[in-house]
Formats: C-alpha cells, structure tokens, sequence
C-alpha cells in the first residue's frame, strides 16, 4: 500500500471511530416494561443510566396515531428497541423517532450534562430529570415529576406535578443556583424549592427547603398517579405534597409587610426604596401614576430583586411631561413568592415643577 493509500486508510479509519463516538453520545430512545424512555446513552436493566458530558438536547414528546413522538431538535437520537423506529437518517439533527403506544403507561426522559429542555405534550405521567446544566422542564396534564439539578433552572408546572429544584436532596444545602417555578391555573402542584427559587403566585403548594427534601424518585419507576389517575409500576414517587401519599403540604402564605421606605426624585430620575418581610426573590412591579392636565399617565416596571433583607430598589426616567404633573402617585405591588401574599403600598410625591 502507497503512503497515500495509507493515509487515506488512516483518515477513513479514524472517521469511522469519531462517527462511531458520536452515535454512542446520542441520547437512546427504548420503551421497557409499560415506560417510555428517553436517556443519554444505555444501561443494564436496573443499573444507573449514566450522564452525557455536555450535549445540549432539546427533547418533546407528543402523542399520535402512529403512537409517540420524540423529537430532539439539538442532537441525534438513537433506538434501542424493536417497538421504536428512527425517522430520520441516523445522526441527522433534528432527529425523530417513533414508539408504539401499546402498554405503555408512562415516562422516563434523562438528559444529563448541559444546557437542555424536556416538553412532554402528552397526557401521560413521566419523570423528566434535566439533569446539570440550565435546564427547561415542561410538564403536562399528567402528574409529572419535574426534576432539576445544580444550577438554574425553568420549571412549567400543570395538574399535579411535583417539582424539586434542584433534584437529588443533598443538592438543596447551600444551594447558590436560582430557579425558577411557573404553575397553570387551576393546578395542583407540590414545589420544593430553596429560598432562593422564584416561585410563581399561581403556585400554591410551596416547601422551602433549606436541608434535604423528600427522596425523589428511584430511576425507573413511575409518578404516583393523580387522583382518579391508574396505577403505576417500578419504584413508587413521592404523592403530590410529600412521600408515603401525604397530602399536599400547603404552605400558609403571610404578608409580605411590602413598604416604600424611600422616593424621591433627583435629576429626571425617580428613584424608590421598598422592603417586605420576605428575603426569597420575588417580582415587584413599579407603578407610577401622574394626572397631566386632563390626562392621567400610568407607567411601570417590574423587577425580580432579592436585596439584602428584603429591600428592592428601583429607578427610572420621567419624561418631562411627568416631571411637570407636580404629583406622582408611587406604588409598589408585592406579586408574591409563593410563601408571601401580594400586596401593594403607596405614596403620594410632590414633584417641584420646572
């Protein structure tokens, strides 16, 4: 063989093992005992399923006649079932694969290492782990189990899912990450998060959690269904609120104690000093109102702020149709935390007229 042949050889070769590299990096797609799962590579029945250093996946699943539908649209996917058939050509990006709806009662979607985002679209219960990283975590009307990781994380919450921020319990002492929490009307949702977690008003079932908080899930086993909901299989998850099917741990919402300590207006800036009784990071909203002649002028601005005790600070530009009014009414309304009821304080501010 000539020098060149070899190399060539030797290129092709080496080509061979980074495309064979690549396909064991994809996330693999298998359905297995009444569950759906989506991981970043295999493992043996009942072991770990490892993690999959970096790989940003951006994994939905839908349900259609054909069955479900999973779709990555960041990294290939692969199959590992006979009940599964890969739709596009293998290593192409987006990647789509479909599995058969026969027995299959719930899902397992893991996506390990990096920046990623699980939607489930369908009606069926799962456990959807982001893993490391910043993670988007979607649930639907089926009691999921959405599962974060160290970092900062989004979490959509619906029905009765239950979230934990930051995943496994020992990741909750000394959590430096901020999450956050956002729950659909009408829902029923169990949230453990830390005190530094943003949790949407909407939610009303609230643990902060400053040590460890109930086991999550074991890898492989099902949501505990909702009320009304079948039966799952595998390791039992937590029922929504608590382990051992507790109910709901409620969280009794206080007042937030939201004041306006300070405003005045220096230049062609307002600025504003507000505390609560809540040091958790929450969204604020500014409101400041004028009446111009015949014309009342209303403007905000919403802040998320964790200031030091609790304390929040804004400023903003008037224009000089503002700055002329002589008068401002200055609110500041509290949205909530999820711990904290919403509440608003005002103050009147007399504006010297340029």
């Amino acid at each position: 063989m000539t020098g060149k042949a070899t190399r060539a050889a030797l290129a092709v070769g080496t080509l061979g093992v980074a495309l064979s590299a690549q396909t064991a990096t994809a996330a693999v797609v298998k359905t297995e005992t009444r569950r759906l799962i989506v991981a970043p590579t295999s493992a043996p029945p009942g072991q770990p399923l490892p993690a999959d250093p970096g790989e940003k996946n951006t994994i939905t699943i839908t349900q259609a006649a054909g069955g479900f539908v999973i779709t990555d649209a960041t990294a290939p996917l692969t199959v590992a079932s006979a009940t599964c058939t890969l739709n596009a050509a293998p290593g192409a990006i987006p990647s789509q694969v479909t599995c058969a709806a026969v027995g299959i009662d719930h899902l397992s979607v893991r996506t390990g290492d990096g920046d990623d985002s699980i939607t489930n679209s369908t009606s069926l219960p799962g456990i959807l782990d982001g893993g490391n990283g910043r993670d988007i975590v979607r649930g639907d009307s089926g009691h999921d189990v959405l599962i974060g990781a160290l970092g900062s994380d989004d979490f959509y919450a619906s029905g009765a899912d239950t979230v934990y921020t930051q995943g496994r319990e020992s990741n909750y002492a000394g959590s430096q990450g901020v999450s956050r929490v956002y729950c659909a009307a009408g829902n029923t949702a169990t949230v453990y998060a830390t005190r530094n977690d943003v949790v949407a008003p909407e939610c009303k079932n609230v643990v902060r959690v400053t040590q460890g908080a109930p086991p999550v899930p074991a890898e492989g086993g099902a949501p505990a269904p909702a009320a009304g909901g079948g039966s799952g299989s595998g390791g039992a998850a937590p029922a929504p609120g608590g382990p051992a099917g507790a109910p709901p741990a409620t969280v009794a919402r206080v007042s937030s104690q939201v004041r306006i300590v300070a405003a005045r207006v220096i230049g062609r800036r307002l600025r504003v000093t507000a505390t609560s009784a809540s040091a958790n990071r929450a969204l604020l909203r500014l409101v400041v109102s004028a009446r111009v002649g015949r014309r009342s002028v209303t403007f905000s601005r919403g802040v998320h702020s964790a200031g030091s005790g609790g304390r929040y600070g804004f400023i903003v530009a008037l224009g000089p149709r503002v700055r002329r009014a002589g008068r401002l009414t200055v609110a500041v309304r509290y949205l909530g935390d999820g711990a904290h009821l919403p509440q608003t304080a005002r103050r009147v501010l007399l504006v010297r007229r340029k």
